[in-house]
């Protein structure tokens, strides 16, 4: 049953959402350029706040696991932007120019590294105090890499890369953005994520849902 809606950004759909790790706080990315935080702990959610910074569509939103910083990526201004919202009142908590679109965002269990993809592939950075450093590339033949996430371990991340017009493809890679793993499906795939045992990968394609399990 629907519990609460929350409402669409100004200019449109939303694009982006992420769930705190407490389940009271849900972040919303539209084609606003916005980033909007809400408090879902009550019946009625109620917007804690809009954070601005991004100069086009916001397509991937991502909380760190103790809930204080949440990271986001807007398509076509090519940016990583860090927010601290574990207060009552988020802000800007600094900005990395990554290039290309960016699409997809995921933070570390350990809080310690995010992942962007996008149109010019994916890579691993690792967060600092300051921000975070330098860019490790994840192998992907110089396709983009439509999502990004990490297994349940940290030790390993997948994405769904863009093969062609007609065909994604799922890979895993190490943390030193070696490829582990490669999945072909012959098709378009719309999601993939891991299993929390960290030994299969969920794969959503066109017309069916699989449940793979990873070579040893």
């Amino acid at each position: 049953f629907l519990r609460a809606a929350v409402p669409a950004h100004k200019d449109g759909p939303v694009w982006a959402v992420a769930a705190s790790p407490d389940g009271k706080r849900v972040a919303t990315g539209g084609r606003d350029h916005a980033v909007k935080v809400w408090d879902v702990s009550k019946p009625r959610p109620t917007l804690v706040a809009t954070l601005t910074g991004h100069e086009d569509s916001v397509r991937g939103l991502a909380f760190a696991p103790d809930g204080g910083r949440l990271y986001s990526v807007g398509r076509d201004d090519g940016t990583l932007r860090a927010w601290d919202v574990g207060t009552d009142k988020p802000k800007a908590a600094g900005a990395t120019a990554v290039g290309g679109r960016l699409v997809g965002v995921a933070v570390a269990p350990d809080g310690k590294t995010v992942a962007t993809s996008g149109s010019d592939g994916a890579a691993l950075r690792p967060i600092t105090e300051s921000g975070v450093g330098a860019a490790v590339p994840l192998d992907s033949d110089n396709k983009p890499v439509l999502t990004v996430a990490f297994a349940p371990d940290g030790g390993s991340v997948l994405g769904v890369v863009g093969l062609s017009e007609t065909e994604d493809r799922v890979l895993v890679w190490a943390a030193d953005g070696k490829r582990l793993h490669e999945f072909k499906f012959g098709m378009h795939v719309h999601a993939a994520g891991f299993v929390p045992d960290g030994r299969h990968v969920v794969v959503v394609t066109e017309s069916q849902t699989l449940v793979v399990r990873l070579p040893r």
